[in-house]
């Protein structure tokens, strides 16, 4: 079986022979690995689409339950503030989502998705992020995100 990266790299052949649909199935399915991979070696389910996401939102620290997102209501005086906390920026959900879009791509027809064909290239570099850095990757302390 190929590797997520292998995978990965098929895809970008894919997507180059204009093919994006199969490139956009196998950019999706090598990032799913990678991320279950990772989760099992954490000891975390990964079966399905969101456990693939709450794995990832886990490496990022970010908190499960919307009430303890930022429980200081002063969130919005931080916007002109110098001396506002900085918060981390979460690197995985955000590269997961783009593996989803990757995904929708795959399964939809090309008249329905909104990328045009020389686009599909441009999102690979995210993906390719997603699989090198969760394979070593530790999750986030979420206190950050509980100020």
């Amino acid at each position: 079986m190929p590797t997520p990266m292998e995978t990965l790299d098929a895809a970008a052949d894919h997507i180059a022979a204009g093919r994006v649909q199969e490139g956009a199935r196998l950019a999706y399915e090598a990032a799913f690995r990678a991320v279950a991979d990772a989760a099992r070696r954490h000891k975390r389910p990964c079966k399905t689409i969101e456990d693939a996401r709450d794995f990832v939102r886990w490496l990022d620290g970010l908190p499960t339950e919307p009430g303890d997102w930022l429980r200081n209501t002063a969130i919005f005086d931080w916007v002109n503030d110098d001396q506002a906390p900085q918060l981390p920026i979460p690197e995985f959900i955000g590269a997961f989502n783009v593996a989803e879009e990757f995904k929708r791509h795959g399964e939809a027809p090309a008249e329905l998705t909104h990328w045009q064909p020389d686009e599909y290239v441009i999102f690979l570099p995210a993906v390719r992020e997603l699989i090198e850095n969760v394979e070593t990757a530790q999750p986030r302390d979420p206190s950050v995100w509980m100020r």
